[in-house]
């Protein structure tokens, strides 16, 4: 009975010990601090994404601190004190065409398409399209010392900062074409997460046209289509107000030859709201006055790679 109570005694202590040896640790973590809970809905932006990060920028810290979080919901421990926080969607790695600057600074941090090439002939840099991005911004919230091991919660909902866009042009002469594409510049290089204006720097995009429409009763005329994505208009400008929105147009023939045109596309670009932000469209000629295809020599076929566009072929540089 002796020997039955002793190891009872010992199994207590060494469950005491383990206690105290995980409670310490986690006694001094939170020490000072008060508990945030940071919720987190996608609704307006009209995604899903994997995870989040979040960004807690204290007054006058060198450093903001870094939440990642795979869910919607998070609580962090902060000390008293007032805090800019910056939520958006993935994390800083998860983004394949975009990348980020000035990320101490809460104003300042932005995200920008990142280089993917340049144009042999013009040795003009492209840029890739954006990934979604959805951020959200709270401004000086702060925690008092009366907060201390106590909760509060804070409720943040991102909006889309990437659009999407489509252009069409409108075509005589489709059955001569083999493949197409376009370079497409005027559009923001970056944008800032926090006030979500954009840069006053112009992307050039390359667009592959991956669309053919036939009009009606016609075996050769009708329209290419092809999708982009941006970070919307440069600072201060509105529908009403581009300049220096250019398309150049590329198509390899079935012959082998090249076909060019460039169009400025100021006053071809529209708008269209939609729940999750805008919708960019951008028309090119016109049914009645569409842009004319030359006939053909001969044809040597559609297996036309239009990644090698002669000499406006990309060449991969070093980031």
């Amino acid at each position: 009975m002796r020997e039955k109570v002793l190891n009872i005694l010992a199994i207590c202590l060494c469950l005491s010990f383990i206690l105290c040896c995980t409670r310490r640790p986690l006694d001094r973590e939170y020490t000072g601090k008060a508990l945030i809970t940071v919720i987190l809905d996608w609704s307006k932006a009209q995604i899903r994404p994997d995870g989040a990060t979040i960004l807690f920028f204290e007054e006058n810290a060198a450093q903001p601190i870094v939440c990642l979080t795979h869910t919607d919901t998070v609580t962090v421990a902060l000390y008293p004190g007032k805090y800019s926080l910056l939520a958006f969607n993935e994390t800083y790695d998860d983004f394949d065409n975009i990348a980020f600057k000035d990320i101490t600074d809460f104003n300042k941090m932005s995200a920008y398409t990142k280089e993917e090439g340049t144009r042999k002939s013009t040795e003009q840099i492209i840029h890739t399209n954006p990934d979604i991005i959805a951020s959200a911004e709270l401004i000086d919230y702060a925690i008092t010392p009366d907060m201390v091991k106590k909760s509060g919660k804070v409720s943040m909902q991102p909006v889309r900062l990437t659009y999407q866009g489509k252009v069409k042009i409108h075509v005589k002469g489709l059955n001569n074409i083999g493949a197409s594409g376009a370079y497409i510049k005027g559009f923001a290089e970056s944008v800032a997460l926090s006030s979500h204006r954009t840069s006053d720097n112009s992307s050039f995009q390359k667009i592959t046209f991956t669309e053919t429409v036939l009009n009606e009763n016609s075996i050769k005329d009708g329209y290419i289509i092809g999708y982009f994505s941006c970070f919307g208009f440069k600072y201060g400008e509105g529908a009403n107000s581009l300049t220096g929105y250019i398309l150049d147009m590329r198509c390899i023939l079935k012959d082998g030859n090249v076909f060019e045109q460039s169009f400025s596309i100021n006053k071809n670009i529209t708008i269209n709201q939609t729940e999750s932000g805008i919708e960019i469209d951008i028309d090119v000629a016109s049914k009645e006055d569409p842009v004319i295809i030359p006939e053909i020599s001969g044809d040597k076929g559609w297996d036309i790679d239009i990644g090698k566009w002669d000499d406006e072929e990309i060449i991969p540089i070093d980031f």
